[in-house]
């Protein structure tokens, strides 16, 4: 991780670069994956302000505190970071979890042998509404509003089984069978 500091009236010695550095190593030490780290340290008349902007996983973190003792300000600042990695992590671990769990009861007691103790594939399926006819347009604008990657309906205009998806840049994709 690369650390910056800069200081706004305020001459940072050796000691506080090796004081900010030690704090913000057992910080990537703890969580890991930290891009690089910036540190404001500013001087007033009555207090001493210290702001921390962390980037990690395309992820900013930014605390700023102050108090009467620039190194209060530093661990102040340093505490109020971890919360928020702290928050971030776990919700997206709740998140993962909540999204796993529904995928674990689709699967049957012979599926989850198979996946447990074999080490084999397994195809988990996918609980979908029942196609219905719609235009294309439609499904598009179905597939939007919804959280699901694609979509299966029945063109229509057709009468055959068709897939829309989203793709990567954003665009929509659309799978029909040969004619």
């Amino acid at each position: 991780m690369e650390i910056t500091i800069t200081g706004r009236h305020y001459e940072v010695d050796s000691e506080l670069e090796s004081y900010i550095d030690r704090e913000l190593t057992y910080l990537e030490d703890k969580y890991k994956r930290f891009d690089d780290a910036q540190v404001i340290l500013i001087k007033e008349k009555y207090r001493q302000i210290a702001e921390i902007t962390l980037h990690a996983d395309g992820h900013r973190y930014l605390a700023k505190e102050e108090s009467d003792d620039m190194y209060v300000s530093i661990d102040n600042a340093v505490a109020k970071v971890e919360t928020q990695v702290k928050k971030f992590r776990e919700k997206r671990r709740e998140t993962s979890r909540h999204h796993h769990k529904g995928e674990e009861e689709n699967l049957g007691e012979r599926d989850k042998y198979l996946e447990e103790e074999l080490g084999e594939t397994v195809i988990v399926p996918v609980d979908l509404h029942m196609a219905k006819p719609m235009v294309e347009e439609e499904a598009a604008m179905q597939l939007k509003m919804s959280n699901n990657i694609f979509m299966p309906f029945i063109n229509a205009k057709t009468g055959r089984m068709n897939v829309i998806y989203k793709r990567t840049d954003g665009d929509i994709g659309l799978i029909q069978p040969p004619q």
